[in-house]
């Protein structure tokens, strides 16, 4: 390895995300030099990379890394970096143009801005009571800013302090806005931002109140994406001309149909639903008024009410199981399209058994897909339970969420842990009380090698094996675990205490047992707090139900993924703001 010339390692390097290059320059430190290498720093890149809690950031970039080369700094969701150690880094960094730190304690403060003099692209998160400063210091501090990402926490009732702000700058280009607030509060008013901001070329808005119809086409701004998805709104505008700009509604694929995807896609437009594809895909369309060069990335179908509909069903099968999925990576639908052909009257458990799934062809077609999400249908036959073992042949997943149907007892989890070895995040709901879903969970959690994030729901759970099952995979993986049930067997707290003892890595636990006493989840509370060990990234909790943290309890933005019944398919996630 010593013998490596430097243009190969380069060349290596380029192929490496930032924190895999820090590690391996740990491990092998007659190579750590690569860390002072403009073309390997330029780009510094460690957002939500949560094994980073037990190092002091500013220290370690000032010491081991070529900070005078770092244009672009991403620290998304490092919520535990001190105010003052934020800001001394960024005063550190002389050729930064590029700050990513949504989630952290960066804002838009008089102190705060006075680091951004020299960027062009910023990502922050903020509340509504940071919007301080004088006109004078947004247009002194932002005047070279671009593209600006905001996230909006916390606001008040009477909110117009926001638009002071948008006022001085003049030479944005590209906004995102999350208004991630959904208290009484006024909606923003985006119109009125839009209306200040003369060279926009691209505008993204993400909304948990409800808002009027936004309508940016005397701007020249054309919705090519809009999505609903469980209590958030997500609209995207992009700079069209004029003859271009139609509702969204009004892209679709006319007669006659050359592709079975063409009048699959028909199908879905007919009936009234919205776009299952991704914003990247969903302006492609809008554009083109075609689809039938489309390489899908992403497809969402569980939010259409219509699902549970053959013809609806067929439709969705015909598109996943053409060319244009074939390198699909995230895919979310409801179980129906589980369900097996009906091409036999018969019904004995070994005709099922031996019927022919639509739902392979899928499989067979989409063998990268990385991301899987399955939401029940409450109206699906039982034919639904012989489909989800398919769901193994999925080989490169990497995250899964799935409710399970109160009658299906888990035992496919051992194939799917066997046979997906780069699954690292795993959520698990329960539609009803399901005994035999615990045994197997408790059973094929120990083959679980490289899960970082898990996320269990059931009425009840032995929480002594469970802990016992999690104490089995590899020691450093585990980083958060989110675990809820109406009631729970806590024989003794030692299983839970050796578990923490041997996973000290672990940054989140949370136990949400709803029928637990005040008595019992403080005593589970206190030995949270001992192993913790005073350590202000770790996050432990043991409540009684979801309203208390929901309401206020200091649980870091960063981490509320894992307990919001959410999907990440088909939306637009502020994280891979650019």
């Amino acid at each position: 390895m010593d013998h490596l010339p430097n243009e190969i390692w380069l060349n290596i390097f380029q192929y490496l995300e930032t924190w895999d290059i820090i590690n391996f320059c740990q491990t092998f430190q007659q190579v750590s030099y690569f860390l002072r290498d403009k073309d390997i720093v330029r780009d510094f890149n460690i957002g939500s990379y949560f094994k980073f809690y037990n190092v002091n950031l500013y220290n370690y970039i000032a010491q081991n890394v070529g900070y005078e080369h770092i244009k672009s700094l991403n620290i998304n969701r490092l919520y535990w970096i001190s105010l003052d150690d934020a800001r001394k880094l960024i005063k550190l960094l002389p050729k930064l143009e590029e700050l990513y730190a949504l989630d952290t304690r960066l804002s838009v403060r008089e102190k705060d801005l006075k680091l951004y003099s020299k960027l062009k692209r910023l990502a922050i998160s903020t509340e509504a009571r940071q919007f301080t400063a004088l006109p004078s210091m947004y247009s002194n501090n932002l005047f070279l800013l671009k593209k600006l990402c905001l996230k909006i926490i916390i606001k008040k009732r009477d909110f117009h302090e926001i638009y002071s702000f948008f006022n001085e700058l003049i030479g944005l280009e590209e906004l995102w806005i999350y208004d991630s607030d959904d208290s009484i509060s006024q909606p923003i008013k985006y119109d009125y931002i839009v209306f200040n901001l003369k060279f926009l070329k691209k505008l993204v808005i993400k909304t948990k109140l409800n808002v009027p119809f936004l309508d940016y086409k005397p701007f020249g701004l054309a919705k090519v994406f809009e999505t609903r998805r469980f209590k958030s709104i997500t609209m995207c505008y992009v700079k069209c001309p004029s003859a271009q700009i139609i509702p969204l509604r009004d892209v679709s694929i006319f007669e006659p149909y050359e592709t079975e995807l063409e009048h699959a896609w028909d199908v879905l437009q007919k009936f009234h639903c919205e776009l299952p594809c991704g914003v990247k895909n969903s302006e492609t369309i809008y554009l083109t008024k075609k689809i039938r060069d489309i390489q899908f990335e992403e497809l969402n179908f569980f939010h259409n009410k219509c699902f549970c509909n053959p013809i609806f069903i067929k439709a969705t099968i015909d598109i996943l199981k053409s060319e244009n999925c074939e390198n699909l990576k995230k895919l979310s639908l409801k179980s129906c399209v589980l369900q097996c052909r009906k091409d036999t009257k018969e019904q004995s458990i070994q005709s099922l058994t031996n019927r022919k799934y639509p739902f392979e062809d899928v499989v067979l077609n989409c063998k990268y897909l990385t991301e899987l999400e399955i939401m029940c249908c409450q109206n699906c036959n039982i034919t639904i339970l012989w489909g989800f073992p398919l769901i193994s042949k999925f080989t490169r997943l990497e995250k899964l969420t799935m409710e399970i149907p109160v009658h299906l007892d888990g035992k496919f989890l051992n194939d799917i842990f066997a046979n997906c070895s780069e699954l690292k995040s795993l959520k698990l709901v329960s539609m009803g009380s399901n005994e035999n879903l615990n045994v197997n969970v408790y059973e094929s959690l120990k083959n679980a090698k490289k899960i970082r994030d898990f996320c269990y729901e059931n009425i009840h759970i032995n929480l002594d094996k469970l802990f016992l099952a999690l104490g089995q995979i590899p020691h450093g993986t585990l980083q958060r675990i989110f675990i809820k049930c109406e009631c729970a067997d806590i024989h003794s707290l030692s299983f839970l205490k050796d578990f923490l003892e041997y996973n000290d890595q672990l940054l989140f636990l949370f136990i949400s047992i709803f029928q637990n006493t005040v008595v019992g989840n403080s005593r589970i509370q206190e030995l949270l707090n001992k192993c913790k060990q005073g350590s202000h990234a770790k996050i432990y909790f043991a409540k009684k139900d979801e309203s208390l943290y929901v309401g206020g309890w200091p649980i870091p933005e960063a981490h509320k993924d894992l307990l919001y019944f959410d999907t990440n398919v088909s939306v637009i996630n502020f994280l891979d703001f650019r």
